[in-house]
Formats: C-alpha cells, sequence, structure tokens
C-alpha cells in the first residue's frame, strides 16, 4: 500500500515538473500582454485589423441608435483583440513546429554517433570554421523537407545524416556570401561541390529501398526538390559575385560573371577522375 501511495507522490511530482517545463519552453502560449502579441505578429495582419475596423464602422454607423461611434469602438476593439489572440497563437503554434524539425535534424547532425562518422568519412564534409554551427533556420523550406524524409534515415542513416550537413554547409556558404565573409569565387565553388554531395547522398539511398516503383518515384522527386532548393543559394550567390564584378575591379579573387554560368550547362567528363565511383557520383 505505502509503495503505491509512494508511486502516487512520485507521478504527481513528475507531472508537476512536466508542466513546469512545459510552461517555461512554452511561455508565449501563456502571454497574454497585448503588447507583446502585437510585436511578433506579422505586421501585415494590422492592415488587416484596421479593414475590419472601417468594415465595422461602415456597418454600425448607419444605425440610428445613440452614441454608435462608442458601440463601433467598442465592436472593433473586442474583434481585434479575438483576431490578435488568435494569429499570435497560429504565429505560436507555427514557430513550435519549425522549431520541433530544427530539433529533430540538429540531434541527427550534432548529437547522433554516427556524425563522427561522417565527419571522418569526408574531410571536406564541412567548411573550415562551420564546424557544428547550423545554418539550416535559414532556409525553412530545406528543414521541411527533409524532416519529411526522416523515414529515410531508418534506409541509411549516414546518407541522410551526410545530405543535411552538406545542405548545411551549402546555406551557411551562401550566407557568408551574403554578409560580405570570404567573398571569393572559391566559396562558390565549395558550395558547387557541397551541393553535389548532398544530392549524391541522398541518391545513394536508392540501394537501400524497397523495390517498388512509388519508392523510386519519390525518390527521384525528392531529389529533384532538393537540387532546386540548393540551386538558388548557388544562384543567389553567383548574383553577388557578378554585381561585385560592376562594382570592383577584377583580382586574383575574382571571375568573370561567364564563370558563374558554367554550374547551369553541361559540365565536364569526370568519369575518369581518381575518386569517381559509378555508384555514386551522379551530379
Amino acid at each position: 500500500m505505502s509503495s503505491i501511495i509512494f508511486q502516487n507522490i512520485i507521478d504527481k511530482i513528475n507531472t508537476s515538473s512536466n508542466n513546469i517545463n512545459s510552461y517555461f519552453k512554452n511561455s508565449d502560449y501563456y502571454n497574454t500582454n497585448i503588447y507583446d502579441i502585437y510585436t511578433k505578429i506579422p505586421k501585415s495582419n494590422i492592415i488587416i485589423y484596421i479593414f475590419v475596423v472601417f468594415i465595422v464602422f461602415n456597418f454600425i454607423s448607419h444605425l440610428e441608435i445613440r452614441l454608435n461611434e462608442i458601440m463601433t469602438f467598442l465592436v472593433s476593439i473586442i474583434l481585434i483583440y479575438i483576431l490578435l489572440i488568435k494569429d499570435y497563437s497560429e504565429f505560436i503554434k507555427y514557430t513550435n513546429v519549425k522549431k520541433n524539425q530544427l530539433d529533430f535534424l540538429h540531434k541527427l547532425i550534432f548529437n547522433d554517433t554516427g556524425v563522427d562518422y561522417a565527419k571522418v568519412a569526408d574531410i571536406f564534409l564541412k567548411p573550415v570554421g562551420n564546424n557544428d554551427k547550423s545554418f539550416l533556420y535559414l532556409n525553412p523550406l530545406i528543414v521541411k523537407f527533409f524532416y519529411n524524409l526522416r523515414n529515410y534515415s531508418q534506409l541509411n542513416i549516414s546518407a541522410y545524416i551526410n545530405s543535411i550537413i552538406h545542405s548545411n554547409n551549402v546555406i551557411g556558404l551562401s550566407y557568408q556570401s551574403t554578409l560580405g565573409v570570404n567573398r571569393t569565387y572559391l566559396n562558390y565553388e565549395l558550395a558547387i561541390e557541397e551541393t553535389k554531395k548532398a544530392l549524391n547522398n541522398l541518391n545513394s539511398m536508392i540501394y537501400n529501398l524497397h523495390s517498388t516503383k512509388i519508392s523510386y518515384n519519390k525518390l527521384e522527386a525528392s531529389i529533384k526538390i532538393l537540387h532546386s532548393l540548393l540551386n538558388k543559394h548557388i544562384i543567389d550567390m553567383g548574383v553577388i559575385f557578378k554585381n561585385d564584378n560592376k562594382m570592383e575591379n577584377m583580382s586574383i579573387d575574382k571571375r568573370p560573371d561567364s564563370f558563374y554560368d558554367m554550374y547551369f550547362k553541361i559540365g565536364e567528363n569526370d568519369t575518369k577522375t581518381a575518386d569517381y565511383m559509378s555508384v555514386y557520383n551522379v551530379y
């Protein structure tokens, strides 16, 4: 009997602790401060609220009642408050979803035991100075993409993690170019290499798939999506370097505009290179 009572006490303490932790982790859910809500919701929603006020005013102002302006004001305030709470709640839910997706990917690429093996396997896996630094949050579409493919981690955990890491590197290199950090053509070339490695790792999943047409079609479509998402960063970097060419004189760290278009044309035949693998180097 005493053991049951003791267990109940432990359960209640555990529940209380979880509730407290949940409060601190999700404190925004419990925050009803109108100013905090106003500062965090998208500003475009404010315009919608103003239109709501005008619509309500236009409707009520024609009513033949006393103090209709006051009534209009009160109704408008109530409606705006309801809309604020609704939009703020949706915003917090959205950020929590994205946080959970990021946490899942970060646990794999930074905490999983397979990450060390993945790093050792390829010395060029991460650009110098970027170790254990995530840039994934800068591209929510790539985060959502890999999270939606999380079942692939059960097929080939190393390839799945490597593809995420290489994609993270592409985002980081693009971000550095935007800031003007290490803005040389070498970073552009490295971003291309990282893109190819991300695609090749994802493509290597084909050897672990179930032998069904649906599985192959899904993988092929996924590779095309990742290719387009990463190419967007390559294109953005190319635009930055081309703009630099217009603003500054050519130097040893620069290349002509045509250099930044070569990636999107037919590439050189690399099938005779020493490190070429026909079962891996598809891109």
